[in-house]
């Protein structure tokens, strides 16, 4: 996998969105769990991001059927599952992902996934999974989680593992944890993602060759342009 760049997407808003993907981003996370996207405003996000040819990738707000499945009827080009915490929770994200026989995914031909059926035939599409390690139990159990086949890219929420932990952000300690976890990921041969906040951050995405690196989110950009 080469290495791809990014943004989290809470605003929604068109015209935020169009500029994001015309800038130098590889994709966007339209985010449904702390942004303000319905499932009716994802589909039209990933269409304004995917004009301009960038991926457009959805954060679940809860590992639930009816959430994954009108993500990927919508044409999303990857998910991002929350709060997985140990091997059953990273198999159903799985298999809510393939066709049956090999997994539980609903088809319907007439949507955007399919382009509505126009082309008559079942589209094959790439599409990137991606679990999120966020709590104690996802850390302790991360093994188990790594080992599912399928799984692409494990993300380590830093952010939600600073409460978790009662730890800073920059705190050394929770550094130590969250490498420790990469280091078993990079013994599986597991792509990892992250968001390069800070130095320690950035030395852990370039230690590990991290490949999945989230450079901010558009709230967070917004508040700084407007605070100089």
């Amino acid at each position: 996998m080469k290495k791809i760049k990014g943004l989290w997407s809470i605003i929604n808003n068109q015209d935020v969105i169009e500029i994001l993907s015309q800038a130098n981003n590889d994709f966007l996370i339209f985010d449904m769990e702390h942004g303000n996207f319905s499932k009716k405003d994802v589909q039209s996000a990933l269409s304004y991001c995917q004009n301009y040819n960038k991926l457009g990738l959805v954060r679940i707000p809860i590992n639930e059927t009816g959430y994954i499945q009108s993500a990927l009827d919508s044409g999303c080009d990857g998910l991002i599952f929350p709060r997985v915490e140990n091997r059953k929770d990273a198999l159903n994200c799985v298999s809510q992902c393939y066709f049956a026989p090999r997994g539980k995914r609903g088809f319907n031909p007439f949507t955007r996934f399919n382009q509505y059926n126009l082309n008559k035939k079942k589209i094959k599409k790439k599409l990137l999974k991606v679990i999120m390690i966020e709590t104690k139990k996802g850390i302790e159990n991360i093994e188990e989680i790594i080992s599912v086949s399928g799984v692409d890219i494990i993300y380590f929420g830093i952010f939600d593992l600073s409460m978790e932990y009662s730890l800073k952000i920059n705190d050394k300690k929770l550094t130590k944890i969250i490498e420790n976890g990469m280091i078993k990921c990079q013994k599986h041969k597991k792509e990892i993602g992250l968001m390069t906040i800070d130095k320690n951050s950035q030395i852990l995405s370039k230690k590990f060759n991290a490949k999945f690196i989230l450079k901010g989110v558009d709230t967070d950009l917004l508040a700084q342009i407007s605070s100089k």
